[in-house]
């Protein structure tokens, strides 16, 4: 039986354990590939009207963004299942 007079034990042995600084870095990096796949598609779709006349642009566009954004999302999969 413990004392009363004891602290609390802090954290439960069963809590996951954090990222170590490289998962951390490599999460974070994952974000910013995916946010910056997200502005690509925006900058893509707000121009798409005003360059009609570079009819494959768009697409490409579309898919560099489409890339962009799924190569943060494994990433960003692959660090934070490892944790």
């Amino acid at each position: 039986m413990a004392h009363k007079n004891q602290p609390p034990v802090k954290g439960s042995p069963t809590s996951p354990r954090r990222r170590g600084g490289f998962r951390r870095v490599v999460y974070w990096a994952g974000r910013m590939c995916q946010v910056l796949g997200l502005l690509v598609l925006w900058w893509v779709l707000l121009l798409f009207p005003a360059i009609e006349d570079l009819r494959i642009f768009p697409y490409v566009g579309l898919a560099a963004a489409g890339a962009v954004f799924c190569l943060g999302w494994l990433v960003v999969h692959w660090a934070a299942g490892r944790a």
